[in-house]
């Protein structure tokens, strides 16, 4: 199969990056960077980095788009003027597949539900890769995906968007809390480093219980004092956290305790949407 990636951000390098162990190279990879193209180019000296979709080779099987949701219409559009016609798939996990299809037929989605940093490589294996085809491209997108795991999963646009919601859930948020954490413990001589056995222990369990199952704490506890507390140091010196401390406990009460939480409520206001 002859590939190539356009975009080459936390998303791009990863797949490029396991797919070159594998021996499963791209022949070309677009980016946006073209400062960046030599050192590109010497870490990956048996692929072509240009700066223009119009570089691309005829005679493509696939085009991979890891670009951001905005510009997916603008580069699948550029990319469908191809006289060859490859099929186009995205990575994203909100993109709908139909909206891929309003430029070519030949359209699919290949989705790894994982978050990616540059220079920072996942263990493929463990990560669910989920995809959608036309019909048309159902072969080459199953192919593909088959090279990152061994078992791609079939998922329609309307689950994978939901699916989707659940992940900002489970790491964008559960990485915002970690950066929180860091700021409150910033007041002390350690670090967020100190949670990550805690983190560690919290992913760990939820291997073998239910979220509902594993979750502890104060709120749970229904813990008045303690939360109360944490309250009065978060008024002292986060005092913009308050709301959220006081939302997100709540959130566990209601899913536990079933009784009203009866800490102070003169500075709570409902958290921005």
């Amino acid at each position: 199969m002859r590939w190539a990636c356009i975009g080459f951000g936390n998303v791009g390098q990863a797949i490029v990056h396991k797919l070159t162990e594998s021996g499963f190279l791209p022949q070309q990879v677009v980016v946006r960077n073209t400062e960046k193209i030599t050192g590109y180019q010497n870490k990956f000296p048996d692929i072509q980095f240009i700066n223009s979709i119009n570089q691309l080779q005829d005679g493509l099987d696939l085009v991979i788009l890891c670009v951001p949701d905005n510009a997916i219409p603008e580069v699948t559009h550029s990319v469908s003027l191809k006289t060859t016609k490859p099929t186009i798939a995205h990575t994203s996990g909100a993109f709908p597949l139909e909206e891929l299809l309003k430029y070519t037929p030949k359209a699919g989605v290949v989705y790894p539900l994982q978050t990616f940093s540059v220079d920072f490589q996942p263990e493929w294996s463990t990560i669910p890769v989920l995809i959608e085809a036309s019909a048309l491209s159902l072969e080459i997108i199953m192919h593909f995906a088959q090279q990152l795991v061994s078992n791609p999963l079939w998922v329609s646009s309307a689950d994978r968007a939901v699916i989707h919601l659940g992940a900002v859930w489970t790491s964008n948020f559960v990485n915002l809390m970690a950066w929180i954490a860091q700021e409150i413990v910033s007041s002390t001589i350690h670090s967020y480093q100190l949670y990550l056995p805690l983190m560690q222990q919290v992913v760990e369990k939820l291997s073998n219980l239910t979220p509902a199952q594993a979750q502890t704490g104060p709120a749970k506890r229904n813990d008045i004092a303690t939360i109360q507390h944490h309250i009065n140091l978060l008024s002292a010196k986060n005092p913009e956290l308050v709301p959220l401390y006081q939302h997100l406990s709540r959130q566990i009460q209601k899913r536990t305790v079933h009784v009203p939480l009866n800490f102070d409520t003169n500075q709570y206001q409902p958290p921005l949407l």
